[in-house]
């Protein structure tokens, strides 16, 4: 049968793999639906709590306030199901807000509290930089995503974290970001990858075991993000190279994937 869920188009595809989408606070996720379906999988929805524990792959979107997001996934009864889940070693994907879902709490709400697999709070971006010099918040626009942080790492290059290169570039929306600690996170076992706005260098993807998370939008970023997602759905978490998905064959924003959906929906959009 065909997946279908109120509010958004129904699926005609019916014979490919499946991913569960938990949209619970995402709002309008078209573009990363036909991102998904690009890729060769079927979306199925979640609407309970209960469907969280019958999922074999989950994508957490998330737009808005952080506290909003939280704060509505709690009263829902999501957080302790996605935490279940995420102890089981399912394999668990969250974009914007669902990045931000897996740390402790953030400065956008004190009172809100995250997952808190990853005991940090996000930061709100200073318009001002060190030098004096001025940059615009929220952050809007392409930026890297890439897990070489210093010399070493040039030298002895490793292989694709999910589809990632340190060439392509992300689209971003958001005010409030993870800062990055050089090596405190990998540390803990986490592989994290990189953007810099002005001079504040936060957490554009970051992964550990079964999970993994993007602060920029894959579905929202072309062929470089198509890869991203691809990676994700098919399990492949190393590779030697970015692969390239069907029908992807610049880095440009595909016209198909963004419309009604390319904008600022809120502090983290």
């Amino acid at each position: 049968m065909a997946s279908h869920h109120p509010g958004h188009a129904t699926s005609t595809v019916t014979d490919m793999p499946k991913v569960y989408l938990l949209d619970y606070v995402a709002g309008n996720i078209r573009s990363l639906v036909n991102a998904i379906e690009r890729c060769g999988y079927e979306v199925e929805w979640i609407r309970t709590p209960e469907d969280v524990a019958k999922a074999n792959k989950i994508i957490l979107p998330g737009v808005g306030h952080f506290g909003h997001c939280l704060t509505s996934l709690k009263q829902a009864g999501y957080l302790p199901a996605l935490q279940d889940y995420i102890k089981a070693g399912k394999p668990f994907f969250g974009i914007c807000v669902g990045l931000q879902a897996l740390f402790a709490g953030s400065a956008e709400a004190p009172d809100a509290t995250g997952l808190n697999l990853i005991p940090e709070k996000l930061e709100h971006f200073s318009s001002t930089n060190k030098d004096g010099s001025r940059k615009s918040v929220p952050c809007i626009g392409w930026n890297d995503a890439t897990t070489i942080h210093n010399e070493e790492d040039l030298a002895n290059p490793v292989q694709s974290f999910y589809g990632l290169s340190p060439t392509s570039k992300y689209y971003y929306v958001h005010s409030y970001f993870a800062p990055y600690q050089s090596g405190v996170l990998e540390q803990k076992g986490w592989t994290v990858a990189t953007a810099t706005y002005g001079d504040q260098t936060y957490i554009g993807a970051i992964g550990r075991d079964n999970v993994f998370a993007t602060q920029f939008h894959p579905e929202k970023s072309g062929a470089a993000g198509l890869r991203v997602i691809k990676a994700f759905l098919d399990g492949r978490k190393w590779s030697s190279k970015p692969a390239s998905p069907r029908s992807s064959t610049s880095n440009a924003l595909p016209q198909s994937l963004s419309d009604g959906d390319h904008r600022d929906s809120g502090t983290n959009g």
